[in-house]
């Protein structure tokens, strides 16, 4: 069974999605390797794939929910 293809995101519905963060941000975010790379499609087009996005911004949220359990122990705070 053939998949099918997921929805390709421009730049301006990426910052979107991720609460309208800087465009240099963004870049600066691919280059040290923490945002997934874009598909180049011309020169002065590039694109995400919407599924690595959506990985990307769940990735945050799992991240911020330890962090702030590993905050909440050390204040002996810690609840589920």
């Amino acid at each position: 069974m053939k998949q099918k293809p997921g929805k390709l995101l421009r730049l301006p519905q990426v910052r979107e999605r991720l609460g309208d963060i800087g465009k240099s941000t963004i870049w600066a975010w691919v280059a040290s390797g923490r945002f997934p790379p874009p598909i180049k499609l011309g020169p002065r087009m590039s694109v995400w794939r919407e599924e690595d996005v959506d990985k990307f911004i769940i990735s945050i949220g799992q991240k911020e929910k330890t962090a702030n359990k590993i905050t909440n122990m050390k204040d002996g705070a810690y609840h589920e």
